[in-house]
């Protein structure tokens, strides 16, 4: 996937892909600070944040393809990293983020496989500077952010709400309305917590989901049914 553009709401927000797993990277820019929802290594943002003074980050979760960009941000920028508490505490476990298995998502693809062998640190750990417990919230240039932890997907889960319009949800939502499963999802939590959550959202908020393409939650909704 090339880099794609949001407008909505006068806001402009960039979509990049973290291309082994098409991981959606996000970023907002309000003149010398950026925004980053679950940062991967791309070179493209560089270039759009060229000049900027400060990177606020935030990860909706503490799986490797989610984090993996933290440290090259900090190597480029300032920055500051928000999670919730849990995913804050798993992102420093290799074990925990999954890095260290991260190449066995490919065995059945050799060319990928080998890829992952030779071009990627791993395992890999990064640190968050700011926690949340539960809920919490702050504005970043004049925008309102709430966040949640939620659980579900991975222990670490949350879900990100900007202006209480745009919706981050990691990958507790995904473009084909399926959660995405790993070793360490709460499928119980899942139904009886998370679901329930989304529900009492605005169903027009827009979704930007941590894997495929944004819709109305209301959409989301309807078809994991």
């Amino acid at each position: 996937m090339k880099k794609q553009t949001i407008i909505q709401d006068r806001l402009c927000i960039h979509v990049y892909s973290f291309e082994l797993m098409d991981s959606r990277m996000y970023m907002i820019r309000e003149d010398d600070e950026i925004f980053v929802v679950d940062p991967c290594i791309d070179n493209e943002l560089l270039r759009d944040a060229q000049g900027a003074k400060h990177v606020t980050v935030f990860l909706t979760h503490e799986h490797y393809d989610h984090i993996s960009g933290v440290n090259w941000l900090k190597d480029h920028f300032s920055c500051s990293v928000y999670a919730g508490k849990v995913c804050a505490g798993r992102v420093e476990s290799e074990k925990d983020n999954l890095s260290s298995r991260f190449p066995f998502l490919f065995l059945l693809d050799k060319e990928k496989y080998d890829y992952v062998r030779s071009h990627f640190s791993l395992p890999y750990t990064c640190r968050v500077e700011t926690s949340f417990c539960g809920k919490g919230q702050l504005l970043w240039k004049g925008h309102l952010i709430e966040l949640y932890e939620v659980g579900g997907h991975s222990p670490g889960s949350s879900l990100i709400v900007f202006d209480k319009k745009f919706l981050f949800g990691g990958d507790n939502i995904l473009d084909n309305g399926k959660e995405l499963w790993g070793t360490d999802g709460d499928m119980k939590q899942y139904r009886e917590s998370v679901l329930p959550m989304l529900r009492k959202f605005n169903q027009q908020m827009i979704v930007l989901p941590g894997h495929g393409e944004k819709n109305l939650l209301g959409y989301f909704l309807e078809i994991m049914k």
